[in-house]
């Protein structure tokens, strides 16, 4: 059977190794532009310009800024985000959580879940956390170099 899993996986890998290969050998075909004579064809002489503007796109939300702010691990960062939003959700309270939590600040993760519960006594993110966050607090960190006292 093990012979099974390492020629699976030596096909896998083959096969990945040969799309990179193909698509790399693939020439790469430039957009065709338009020559100034089919624009001046395209449009009447006597049409008034217009140009088309692409708007920009819209702002991110305080929300949107918090979550690529956790998604960079820039948690303290993200709890400043998440605090201009008002009224906050119990989603946002989870997320609060989940900041607090990354920064093992236990205190302040089960005080943001347990907001999330009051808005939405069914959250089921913010009661998974919870019992997770209590389930931490009851085991000890394995000591290491840094908190081991000599």
């Amino acid at each position: 059977m093990p012979a099974l899993t390492l020629f699976g996986r030596i096909s896998a890998i083959s096969l990945l190794v040969a799309l990179q290969v193909a698509i790399r050998a693939q020439p790469a075909v430039p957009a065709p532009q338009p020559s100034d004579s089919s624009i001046a064809a395209a449009a009447p002489a006597n049409a008034p310009f217009s140009a088309t503007v692409q708007a920009s796109p819209p702002a991110a939300t305080a929300e949107q800024e918090g979550d690529s702010l956790i998604l960079h691990q820039r948690y303290q960062a993200a709890l400043e985000a998440y605090s201009k939003i008002e009224p906050p959700s119990a989603t946002l309270w989870n997320k609060m959580g989940i900041a607090y939590q990354m920064l093992f600040d236990t205190k302040n993760a089960t005080r943001c879940y347990k907001e999330s519960l009051k808005i939405d006594p069914n959250h089921s993110g913010a009661l998974n956390n919870l019992q997770r966050s209590k389930m931490r607090a009851r085991i000890s960190p394995p000591p290491n170099a840094f908190t081991a006292r000599r």
